[in-house]
């Protein structure tokens, strides 16, 4: 296991948020109950009438931050007064009032939706963009039938469908390129949530974001509940010596000429290390995606012992034989000698859908495969190395 603290290093994420004006906060969040332990970009502090005020830091500027939203309970907003309101939107340097629980909202991604069927918060869905890529069987029921909006695209969701679904928030990933400012200006009175969980470095720091999106739609109690038993399953594992030699890990297909591999400060490349692998790039300081030539991940992964691919197949699973057409030089890296190759296929495995959440999967699967326990995967196959007659 990586001599690094267990997931609990806080290194900041690259974001940037062209589209909307950094805010210097007046006041200092007060540790509570609702507080983060894990997330470096996320904090939240519990306030009196069972309010919570969310923050969303920017990493680029520590003392600053983006978005800060201010959850009341419809229960209690009766006994709040605007006057009181305003003094504690102003209070925390600007606020968004977010009246809870939202009853639709349109999400953009799959692993949320899968998120909101852990919570038993699938009504609260109304539109869905990008639904070619749900597999999550309650979401997809409710699309067949029409209670959940199509929406299209998440780099450019129909507006019009937005609005028709009666979504009162529509949750934006952030980009560099400030695709938000495209949505922002095309649903102007539709409250915005700023999902920058993607960017986080710990793989409990994404996880833990399930807290904020939870209470969103009143299941602030069930995320909390889940979070923990998601904690204690990681820690247990990452805790647990591995057996045997630490493998050497080689990861991902080249795109085009360029090779992305996770930078070693990357949330995969905690984990691959907390999976008791060695990760080839763990030595690497970037949080984001590394561009390699191909030669030199030739060079690098010439010896390494285990592949690990993800290929979109809608007609079938791979096996090594597809992996060699690709390339025919990939036949000498040493997973394709030592056969120890594993895929897989997002278009049958809900692999994108469920991990970002449930970090602790993934880890239990990365320690079956480490250990050659192929029967106990789930989201990845080993590769057979027949060739299809």
């Amino acid at each position: 296991m990586s001599n690094r603290p267990l997931a609990l290093s806080l290194l900041a994420g690259l974001l940037v948020l062209s589209a909307c004006h950094t805010r210097q906060p007046n006041e200092p969040l007060g540790d509570s109950p609702a507080a983060t332990h894990y997330s470096s970009l996320l904090q939240m502090q519990e306030l009196n009438h069972g309010m919570t005020l969310c923050r969303i830091q920017n990493p680029w500027q520590p003392d600053r931050v983006v978005m800060q939203y201010l959850l009341v309970p419809e229960a209690d907003s009766a006994r709040l007064s605007e006057d009181e309101l305003d003094r504690l939107e102003a209070q925390y340097g600007g606020a968004q009032t977010l009246y809870t629980p939202l009853r639709q909202q349109t999400l953009t991604s799959a692993c949320y939706a899968y998120l909101y069927d852990q919570l038993q918060a699938v009504d609260c869905i109304g539109a869905m963009c990008d639904t070619e890529y749900v597999l999550d069987s309650a979401v997809c029921s409710d699309l067949r039938r029409g209670r959940i909006a199509d929406a299209g695209s998440s780099m450019s969701p129909n507006a019009e469908v937005v609005l028709c679904s009666g979504s009162d928030a529509i949750w934006v990933t952030p980009y560099e390129t400030g695709s938000q400012s495209v949505i922002a200006a095309s649903l102007p009175h539709v409250p915005i949530i700023y999902c920058a969980d993607y960017l986080e470095n710990a793989p409990l720091g994404r996880a833990e974001w399930m807290r904020f999106f939870g209470r969103l739609v009143g299941k602030g109690t069930e995320a909390d509940s889940l979070f923990h038993v998601i904690e204690h399953n990681y820690l247990t594992l990452a805790q647990d010596t591995v057996t045997g030699e630490h493998l050497s890990l080689l990861c991902e297909l080249p795109y085009g000429a360029t090779w992305y591999v996770p930078g070693g400060r990357s949330t995969m490349s905690w984990l691959y290390q907390d999976a008791g692998f060695h990760y080839l790039w763990q030595e690497d300081t970037h949080s984001g995606s590394l561009g390699l030539s191909q030669e030199a991940v030739y060079e690098r992964g010439a010896d390494a012992d285990v592949w690990l691919i993800k290929y979109y197949a809608p007609q079938g699973d791979w096996q090594l034989a597809d992996v060699l057409s690709l390339n025919k030089m990939y036949a000498d890296l040493g997973p394709c000698r030592k056969g120890r190759v594993y895929g897989c296929n997002t278009a049958r495995s809900d692999y994108y859908e469920v991990t970002p959440f449930r970090p602790d999967w993934m880890l239990a699967e990365m320690r079956h495969m480490h250990q050659g326990e192929d029967e106990k995967l789930r989201f990845f196959k080993r590769l057979s190395p027949t060739i299809p007659q």
